[in-house]
């Protein structure tokens, strides 16, 4: 997939989802170089543009990560005397070309994850490349959830956890998984 989107307001789930994109660029010493960590704040569509363009180092693979991307097209405030409001398809400038350069430009050895929380399901850059980009949305879970993940997690460390103690682990931590882990 040449696009993967990260929504939502689970941190925890999204660094594991981004740690093994991380881990299929390779080893850490040949990865760092394939990988660029840019901020959606600032970052322009030249520049993203000219890093997507590069040809991997010591690896078959390129990741772009975009934190904040999309939150810099969301709409916000009401709309007033004729005015448009901030986040509208028209103000994507450069970016308006983002989906025809990932269709028709972007080598096939490079990934791009933008990386929001929670976004307007109108965002005019999302909205832009609707069908096209995976999107994966990391909601908190919920209790049950909360519970089978604590469970996969202890028999991946190769040890046992009691129903009870993961019980009582979900309710004095609840869905936080930074606390929990």
């Amino acid at each position: 997939m040449a696009l993967l989107v990260f929504l939502g307001e689970d941190d925890f789930r999204k660094r594991e989802a981004l740690l093994e994109l991380k881990a299929r660029v390779g080893p850490p010493e040949f990865a760092a170089p394939n990988i660029s960590d840019l901020d959606g704040s600032h970052v322009s569509f030249d520049e993203l543009v000219q890093m997507a363009s590069s040809v991997p180092f010591l690896s078959s693979e390129r990741l772009i990560i975009i934190s904040g991307l999309l939150e810099r097209f969301e709409t916000k405030g009401i709309r007033r005397k004729g005015r448009s409001r901030r986040g509208a398809a028209s103000d994507l400038g450069q970016w308006s070309q983002f989906h025809s350069y990932l269709q028709v430009d972007l080598p096939p050895t490079t990934t791009i994850v933008l990386i929001d929380g929670i976004i307007g399901p109108n965002n005019p850059l999302l909205t832009s490349f609707e069908g096209f980009a995976e999107v994966r949305e990391f909601r908190p879970l919920a209790r049950d959830q909360v519970q089978a993940w604590i469970r996969a997690r202890v028999m991946l460390g190769g040890d046992a956890i009691s129903p009870n103690a993961v019980v009582l682990l979900q309710q004095l931590l609840g869905n936080d998984l930074w606390n929990v882990s």
